[in-house]
């Protein structure tokens, strides 16, 4: 009667327990460190289309208020020189005559032609009295609307240049507040997979309760070892045989 003990190396359940542990690190890993590009210079354009469509909005205003300043000017311009130019028509006209009564006065004239002088006279010197301060007005006038085109021309240009600084302070704090951000993700991403690789050197290999129970400790040079004790009947001596071998031990076949 012979019996046989047949052993065989159980697998290898190390990379089987700790791959579990790889995957979850690798998961915790790509799920921290997939940052979504729709967040990525999205803001950033929004806001340069923004500042542009605004810059452009008030560019066209200040070109629209120096047009409407212009032709204002422009129609004071004109009014007041068909006003003037209709005024020095009069005082002509009017000189004229009064020259004419004075030759007729110079010729014979009487009493009558002498008042009607004095009048025109008057009347002249009443036309161009009215010419010269209308003239004066219109000379303020226009003076004024010179000096207010000026002033809003300086002060659109010092605008303008506000605006240009405070869109550059916005464009840097921007870039700033994405760096930042990048870093904050970067920086949650690393302690994550620091983390999750402390945890898996730390935990002890967990034995899953559907492998097989291991019979014989591992050895470190990889071969397996068995110890088989023997017993022969009817005596008290025991025969301990202890084998090294790759493939299956069997023991030695008792007697009959």
């Amino acid at each position: 009667m012979s019996t046989a003990v047949i052993v065989s190396r159980p697998p290898s359940q190390t990379a089987s327990f700790h791959a579990p542990h790889q995957n979850r690190c690798s998961f915790s890993s790509s799920s921290s460190e997939s940052i979504p590009p729709t967040t990525k210079a999205k803001p950033s354009s929004d806001f340069e289309e923004l500042e542009n469509r605004i810059e452009k909005a008030l560019k066209e205003r200040d070109n629209e208020w120096r047009k409407h300043e212009k032709a204002q000017i422009q129609f004071l311009q004109n009014e007041t020189s068909n006003m003037l130019k209709s005024l020095h028509n009069e005082i002509n006209r009017l000189g004229n005559e009064l020259r004419e009564e004075k030759r007729k006065n110079a010729h014979g004239g009487n009493e009558e032609a002498t008042e009607k002088i004095v009048e025109l006279e008057k009347m002249i010197q009443d036309k161009e009295a009215y010419t010269k301060n209308l003239e004066k007005k219109v000379t303020t006038t226009i003076q004024k609307l010179q000096e207010q085109i000026t002033i809003q021309s300086d002060r659109i240009r010092q605008l303008n240049e506000e605006l240009n600084d405070r869109n550059q302070t916005v464009t840097h704090l921007s870039q700033q507040l994405r760096a930042i951000k990048l870093r904050e993700a970067m920086a949650t991403s690393t302690h994550r997979r620091r983390a999750s690789s402390q945890l898996n050197s730390s935990s002890p290999p967990v034995t899953s309760p559907s492998s097989p129970h291991r019979i014989f400790p591992p050895v470190s040079s990889g071969l397996l070892s068995a110890s088989v004790a023997v017993t022969y009947p009817g005596s008290g001596n025991r025969l301990s045989i202890q084998k090294r071998s790759n493939s299956a031990i069997r023991a030695p076949t008792m007697p009959n």
